[in-house]
């Protein structure tokens, strides 16, 4: 029998782009599984094919995991495990574009690349006050600033 995924740190927005491997759990089987995200839907959800063969076409992004690489076996339920060591987020704009469109602030996309704001990982760094600056240099409306300065690209839980 295959070796069960087992979870590391969940993905963040960033982190859920085409292509990223993942782990997703199946609590009806008390299992976690390997996929691939294969979307990036505007709902904020993931298309994910499972490595069995199955396909999802809306994944909310808070059932996606890393998978971890090394340690001891899972905890049976899903764990708060040590994150893996972190992969630099993808450059450019595509990258920038689809994190924006994970929070619903998609309009804003031309004005970032025209502000330069083009590198995912340098803006997933930033704290409040750097996003504020971010907000009003790329003209953003006020209730769109307040949401991108509080959440960043880590979309509000309602």
């Amino acid at each position: 029998e295959e070796e069960e995924a087992r979870p590391g740190r969940p993905l963040t927005a960033a982190d859920a782009f085409e292509g990223a491997a993942v782990v997703v759990y199946f609590s009806d089987v008390s299992r976690w599984y390997r996929g691939e995200v294969t979307s990036v839907n505007n709902d904020g959800t993931f298309g994910v094919a499972y490595e069995d063969g199955e396909e999802e076409e809306a994944v909310p992004l808070e059932d996606l995991f890393h998978e971890l690489q090394a340690g001891p076996p899972p905890a049976s339920s899903p764990p708060a495990a040590a994150p893996p060591p972190a992969a630099r987020p993808p450059l450019g704009m595509p990258a920038v574009e689809r994190a924006l469109e994970g929070v619903g602030l998609e309009r804003y996309a031309a004005a970032f690349d025209e502000q330069g704001y083009d590198d995912l990982g340098y803006l997933l760094q930033m704290n409040a006050a750097e996003r504020a600056a971010v907000a009003e240099g790329v003209g953003m409306k006020p209730g769109h600033a307040g949401k991108f300065v509080k959440h960043g690209f880590e979309a509000p839980v309602a």
